[in-house]
């Protein structure tokens, strides 16, 4: 079904449902924020974008906007909830826990105002991802249900 939405209404806060396009190109935007919060958090701390950590960001949310963009309600669901995963983790595991100085860690983390702040530029960069991944997986669910 095809619905014509006038152009105010173009983004996923509105009461209007947004079409597949304009919720993909948000999801979209929304990885593309996040892989630059975790570059950037990689060039201040390790010197370049690092593998475990940008990469597999870019490699997880490739694969998770690429199964979201899908026909297939189910598969939609499945990209979307390893989205939230992927945003989730990074957010409390990487930006907000890496920086708390616990016993368990196999480094100590320095406790200064410069790694607070890339750390939470880092955790700022998450929450689109997060939010944008949740509305599009309320969205798939009430697709499901229809």
């Amino acid at each position: 079904m095809v619905r014509v939405i006038r152009p105010e209404h173009h983004n996923l806060t509105s009461g209007v449902e947004p079409t597949r396009n304009n919720w993909h190109r948000s999801l979209v935007v929304a990885l593309a924020v996040a892989l630059v919060g975790c570059a950037i958090h990689d060039v201040a701390e390790l010197g370049a974008p690092d593998v475990s950590n940008t990469g597999a960001l870019l490699t997880v949310g490739v694969a998770g906007v690429w199964c979201a963009s899908s026909n297939r309600h189910r598969q939609q669901a499945v990209g979307v909830d390893l989205l939230i995963a992927a945003a989730g983790t990074f957010l409390i595991g990487g930006a907000i826990a890496s920086v708390l100085p616990f016993p368990f860690w196999p480094w100590q983390p320095e406790q200064s105002a410069a790694r607070y702040a890339v750390h939470t530029l880092w955790a700022a960069a998450m929450v689109p991802l997060l939010v944008v991944g949740v509305r599009a997986r309320e969205r798939a669910a009430r697709a499901q249900s229809r």
